[in-house]
């Protein structure tokens, strides 16, 4: 009878001990009491992104868009003194990785020119209960308000950031360290949470989800993607130095977890793995851009502002006009944010030429190129003038009467650029870095904006007009405008 009762109190101590080692750690910690992320989700929340989860299923994210721009608010705590304060570069260079990323789902984020300084002692070790205390203040309505502190505390542990999820009653604040502002993922990590993306391994911390290997469940277990695979939560115990996992939980049907270890948004405590979002989160996250965050927007300039803009236009003002003629006639074009989607679609070497009116200083430039030839020059050419002086200025291109270029034989999709600029660029240097981007989730209109962004005036700076390709823009620290045209080929 002993011997039968030590042997069951045995083998519930090994069954306790496999399910203790096989639970995963809650909330992806790094290590140290640390946790990745201290975003949590309530039960109104969850049911919010639920009613949206076939809307998001039924959207088409391949259809040609421009990019979405949202505003970002930067807040910089430092101590009382002024000191130990986030650098503003640090800042610009975070947010150029950041856009790398969200490029991909036809997103861009600039940040408000004037950076928000808060000297408070108290404040600079953050503890989360005191968010109100530090936001009431210095929130900006309908922005992404983004709080750069020293610490996160939260009840039990530090974390290295966090933010709120979309809801019905949306509170847009977004919150991380100075240290994890440049480890290139916490603050896409948040923005993701922002956008409507849940961990990998599912929004409850500390529970399993019940997502199944087979994917059959996908839409309502997990992260609600099903391009990424069910994840049972990962430590340093599941993750070796390569990257690889190395678990061998099996979910409710007996079958091996396999999960994404390089997704951003996935547990996985070692950072350096985390790099990349799933082609499923970047549609969910422009699904939540374009029907749940839409309410953000660039604030209008103040009336001294205006004033202020316009005597800087006569210095910083770019307005140009131009005709696209395809297949002899003139191109009927639709306007989609920063992009002109041109109507019809176009045989092999169909002829087409450009009628370019400039009338502000400034040099001009004109590229065409697809996915596979990536960008080349149209023009200038040799003898071609580049740089024009005169207030108002029309030309051809082709500027010799009577040539003409011709629609490219390869692929389905064509882009022409027009670019406006104040400052002369280097043509072959300036596509060579676009066309040497190497990431297979970019198209060659996001690669544009990826390599180029922080030369590239913002889409609240420049009025574009929907019924005829013309544009007027100003802006004291950007000086490129690109003109985009797309369109389809057979």
């Amino acid at each position: 009878m002993r011997q039968a009762q030590f042997s069951l109190l045995f083998f519930i101590f090994l069954l306790s001990t496999s399910l203790m080692a096989q639970r995963p750690r809650s909330g992806g910690f790094g290590g140290f009491g640390k946790k990745l992320s201290g975003t949590t989700y309530n039960e109104e929340q969850l049911e919010f992104m639920k009613g949206h989860v076939m809307a998001i299923e039924q959207f088409n994210d391949s259809v040609s868009r421009g990019l979405l721009e949202f505003p970002l608010k930067i807040h910089i705590v430092a101590k009382s003194d002024g000191s130990n304060g986030c650098e503003i570069a640090e800042v610009q260079a975070a947010i150029r990785e950041l856009n790398k990323s969200f490029l991909k789902a036809n997103i861009r984020f600039l940040p408000l020119e004037d950076y928000n300084y808060i000297r408070d002692d108290a404040l600079y070790r953050f503890p989360v209960v005191d968010e109100e205390k530090l936001c009431r203040p210095h929130d900006r309505a309908n922005v992404i308000n983004v709080y750069i502190v020293n610490k996160l505390q939260g009840e039990r542990n530090s974390f290295s950031g966090y933010t709120h999820p979309p809801s019905a009653k949306p509170v847009n604040r977004l919150f991380i360290t100075k240290k994890a502002l440049s480890n290139g993922t916490t603050l896409k990590r948040q923005m993701g949470h922002f956008f409507g993306l849940y961990p990998t391994a599912g929004p409850i911390a500390g529970q399993r989800s019940e997502e199944l290997v087979s994917g059959e469940n996908c839409q309502m277990e997990g992260d609600q993607v099903c391009d990424t695979p069910a994840d049972p939560g990962l430590d340093r115990r599941s993750i070796d130095d390569r990257c690889d996992y190395v678990g061998t939980l099996k979910d409710a049907n007996r079958k091996f977890y396999k999960p994404m270890v390089d997704n951003i948004m996935s547990d996985n405590p070692r950072q350096g793995c985390r790099t990349k979002f799933s082609r499923g989160q970047l549609k969910r996250m422009l699904y939540t851009a374009t029907y749940i965050r839409n309410y953000i927007k660039f604030p209008p300039p103040a009336d001294a502002t205006k004033k202020y803009l316009k005597k800087l236009k006569e210095k910083y003002g770019q307005e140009g006009e131009l005709v696209f003629n395809i297949n002899a006639s003139k191109a009927n074009v639709q306007l989609l944010q920063n992009l002109y989607k041109v109507q019809g679609t176009f045989l092999p070497e169909t002829a087409y030429f450009f009628e370019i009116t400039n009338l502000r200083k400034g040099f001009i430039y004109v590229f065409e190129g697809d996915e596979d030839r990536g960008f080349h020059l149209l023009y200038p050419q040799a003898g071609d003038q580049q740089y024009f002086k005169d207030e108002k200025k029309k030309f051809r291109v082709p500027t010799n009467k009577g040539d003409h270029f011709q629609v490219d034989p390869d692929g389905t999709k064509n882009y022409i650029c027009i670019l406006f600029s104040k400052k002369q660029i280097l043509p072959e240097r300036f596509l060579q870095e676009i066309n040497e981007l190497d990431d297979e989730q970019l198209n060659l209109f996001q690669r544009f904006y990826a390599a180029h962004q922080e030369k590239i005036v913002g889409n609240h700076n420049i009025e574009f007009k929907d019924n005829k390709i013309e544009f007027s823009a100003t802006s004291t620290e950007r000086y490129i405008v690109p003109i985009f045209l797309e369109y389809d080929k057979r």
